[in-house]
């Protein structure tokens, strides 16, 4: 076998081969191939921050590599700059162990210094993660998963425990430590507040966002443009979005999905942001997704951040757990001489939620 490769950046229509390759490494997981095109074109072409720089590794006219960064735009301290996330980089089984991979992310990091994109982070597996620490790649955190038990015996029955005695003495013991350590609290009386489902983001949520921004560090900028992409234009998804209103302005938005897995049906918290100083509006969003998943009949509810403390708190109010055995790290790669690495490695400055993540598109 030919295993002399080369590396090339994407163009138009290379998008067939992608598939090709990523069938090659995922298998049964990749959906059909129309359902998979749909998604790539919106996740990498149709991007408001710009298409995606996703770098390639060829050998005999087959892709054998890849090494994609979604553009995004963000907000660091004070200023708007250009940001990538690295996603879904893969090398084709029969071309492994050749130095691809390693090839493919020195050429579009220094890609990415060239075109002033001055960072990227990412959330790699558990065999890529020494990689990437290796090729200069700034650890900050493992991420926080929260999780909130609706169904406790099934969810113990599918994940932890099969014989039928031990099952009951841990869901009532389970449950007698939830009611005493993880109860709801009550949500703050709040007369002027208003909490409501829409089916789109308007300019409302624009100026939400110029309110805010300053509360935030590092974040992605949550304009209009971007959460309507994101949230309302994604093909193969359906996301519940609520906005929490005093008088006429919104205060804040809370964006739900569901997903059956497993036998189970699992509740999401995407999304999720008001005034740093409004725990009493994070706290009342919260309840109210809890609301709509009971009714929905989920079995647990997952959120995963890297936030500020006030949301792991009203999380932790609304009866959810802290998942300690979720082992995903976040990373991020610094390529501006005006970004301190002890600033992008500080935690208490990103606001990262599982929307964030590609593995939800």
């Amino acid at each position: 076998m030919n295993q002399t490769w080369s590396l090339r950046i994407y163009k138009e229509g290379d998008e067939e081969k992608i598939f090709e390759l990523v069938k090659a490494v995922q298998g049964e997981r990749v959906p059909e191939k129309e359902r998979w095109l749909k998604g790539w074109r919106w996740l990498h072409i149709d991007n408001p921050a710009g298409i995606s720089r996703i770098w390639l590794a060829e050998c005999d006219g087959k892709l054998v590599g890849q090494y994609p960064l979604i553009l995004e735009d963000m907000k660091v301290g004070k200023e708007s700059i250009k940001g990538a996330q690295i996603v879904d980089t893969m090398t084709h089984p029969e071309y492994r162990r050749l130095g691809i991979a390693n090839s493919l992310g020195k050429k579009a990091l220094r890609e990415l210094e060239k075109e002033k994109i001055h960072l990227a982070y990412g959330f790699p597996n558990q065999q890529a993660y020494p990689l990437h620490i290796k090729s200069g790649w700034l650890d900050v955190c493992a991420f926080q998963v929260m999780i909130k038990p609706l169904n406790l015996k099934k969810f113990l029955q599918r994940y932890f425990i099969r014989n039928r005695l031990l099952l009951d003495i841990f869901t009532v013991g389970g449950n007698l430590i939830i009611k005493a350590f993880f109860r709801s609290k009550k949500v703050p009386d709040e007369d002027m507040l208003k909490i409501r489902e829409i089916s789109c983001f308007n300019d409302r949520i624009s100026d939400l966002w110029n309110r805010i921004s300053n509360d935030y560090n590092l974040i992605r900028i949550r304009d209009k443009k971007y959460l309507n992409w994101r949230y309302v234009d994604v093909p193969n998804a359906d996301y519940i979005i609520y906005v929490a209103e005093e008088s006429e302005d919104i205060c804040g938005y809370v964006v739900l999905g569901c997903e059956d897995r497993d036998g189970l049906v699992f509740g999401y918290i995407y999304d999720i942001i008001t005034p740093i100083n409004r725990e009493d509006i994070i706290q009342s969003l919260i309840a109210k997704a809890v609301g709509y998943f009971m009714h929905k009949g989920v079995d647990a509810i997952f959120s995963k951040m890297a936030a500020n403390e006030v949301y792991r708190k009203s999380f932790l109010r609304n009866g959810f757990i802290p998942h300690f055995r979720f082992k995903g790290r976040f990373i991020v790669y610094n390529t501006s001489t005006k970004l301190s690495d002890a600033f992008l490695k500080n935690l208490k400055n990103w606001f990262i939620q599982l929307g964030d993540l590609p593995g939800v598109y």
